[in-house]
């Protein structure tokens, strides 16, 4: 049975096994292999990994040895988005931007901001607890408890992360179990920080207590169960 209608003539199976193979291979092999062009906005992640939506469904139709209808990713998208982790990268990137944006403003708005940075760069030697990352630019003076929790700017409460560490750690896919330590990503996460996976933080003396992460701890386990 196709999916959706007559105009995508592959089934869900045929296209689940499409990505899995897709998946072991190199980009180059397989726009060489599904004789697709270069991905411009529409991608399908698997198991971490963002690859072609279009390259996809060519090497399903290829596989499958049906003739290949030149359909448009937008309409790939509509029929196979409820089934499979379609991302329309144009748009979430334009929204992510605007959200640092707006993070980034209110943040500085903050006068107490630049001082709890000053403080947290001196305790934490001006590098990232959890990579060691010491460029300056770099590096974000983060919260253990949000401000938005009532999360203070003082040093128990702060943290010295990389700035792409920092925004998976306000947005739960990053989070320090407070009992070990140990750094845990969100299984999306895994194909690019696996590298720091299971790493336990070392806190300085003035700094936040491991059982300060809990609820942190406990947002991330909610969004891993997803």
């Amino acid at each position: 049975m196709s999916v959706g209608n007559r105009d995508l003539l592959i089934t869900h199976d045929q296209f689940a096994s499409a990505l899995a193979d897709a998946s072991a291979m190199s980009d180059e092999a397989l726009k060489k292999v599904s004789g697709g062009s270069i991905a411009r906005s529409y991608f399908v992640r698997h198991d971490g990994r963002l690859m072609s939506l279009k390259a996809v469904t060519r090497l399903a139709y290829v596989r499958s040895g049906q003739v290949w209808n030149d359909l448009q990713s937008e309409l790939v998208a509509r029929r196979l988005r409820s089934a499979f982790d379609i991302l329309h990268i144009t748009a979430t990137t334009e929204r992510e931007r605007l959200e640092r944006q707006r993070e980034i403003a209110e943040r500085w708005a903050r006068p107490k901001q630049a001082k709890f940075r000053e403080k947290l760069l001196e305790l934490y030697q001006g590098q990232c607890a959890i990579s060691g990352c010491t460029v300056l630019e770099a590096i974000d003076a983060a919260h253990v408890v949000g401000v938005d929790g009532a999360g203070e700017d003082v040093n128990s409460n702060g943290l010295i992360l990389r700035a792409d560490l920092h925004r998976l750690f306000d947005r739960h896919l990053l989070a320090i179990d407070p009992k070990s330590g140990a750094v845990r990503f969100h299984s999306s996460c895994m194909s690019n920080y696996a590298a720091l996976e299971g790493k336990v933080i070392q806190l300085p003396s003035g700094g936040p207590a491991l059982k300060q992460f809990s609820t942190r701890w406990q947002g991330f386990s909610e969004i891993d169960r997803l």
